[in-house]
């Protein structure tokens, strides 16, 4: 048996990926899948990238007289073994990691409408460009410019009249304040902000937040 560290590692961590994952399989016919076989034949006949070493280490050790084998076909003979050699191949999706995808991309999709919506409001509120997409980091330029040209609200160009000093003060002074406050995003503190000093769009406050 060998004992060697890298490869006692390589095992138990395939005993724990058969052990925690929920797998759907699903058989490979060249003749109703074809596509299918084809791109599996040609990532198995060419060499493996390094995440592919890792995760076969063992298999690759165990079974490399006949995985240099399958290399060694010619398209010819691998045409002709098809049927055979198809038996021998399946998909296997985890569903576990299938799973974590859809979560990730409903959250992601309700996080990026989430965005738009603060978009908007930002743009009412005549926010700059660059406070909209520190917020709304999802959103490209373009799309920040199409709900811009939605609005009819188009971005200001040159400095904001500046606020005067006791009133920047007291701007800083409320920004402070909710800064300190962890729980509150920047979306937020920004709404807070103008819900504060409603005479003020957001670009004259962020000019007087930033001294811009």
């Amino acid at each position: 048996m060998n004992n060697h560290p890298i490869v006692a590692a390589a095992v138990f961590a395939e005993t724990c990926q058969k052990t925690e994952s929920e797998t759907y399989r699903l058989s490979i016919d060249p003749k109703t899948d074809p596509m299918a076989y084809n791109v599996i034949m040609g990532m198995l006949t060419k060499s493996p990238a390094k995440s592919d070493q890792r995760a076969n280490m063992i298999m690759m050790h165990r079974h490399s007289e006949t995985l240099k084998w399958v290399r060694q076909l010619t398209p010819s003979q691998l045409e002709s073994a098809a049927p055979d050699i198809a038996r021998a191949l399946k998909v296997v999706i985890d569903l576990k990691e299938l799973k974590n995808v859809r979560q990730c991309s409903e959250e992601l999709a309700k996080l990026r409408n989430r965005q738009i919506e603060q978009c908007r409001w930002l743009v009412s509120n005549l926010a700059r460009n660059n406070t909209i997409q520190s917020i709304c980091y999802l959103l490209t330029e373009s799309e920040i410019r199409k709900i811009r040209d939605e609005m009819g609200v188009p971005a200001q160009i040159g400095r904001a009249a500046a606020l005067p000093l006791e009133e920047q003060l007291s701007v800083q002074q409320v920004w402070q304040t909710l800064a300190e406050d962890a729980g509150l995003d920047d979306f937020t503190r920004y709404r807070r902000l103008q819900e504060a000093f409603p005479q003020y769009d957001l670009g004259r406050l962020n000019a007087a937040l930033h001294g811009i």
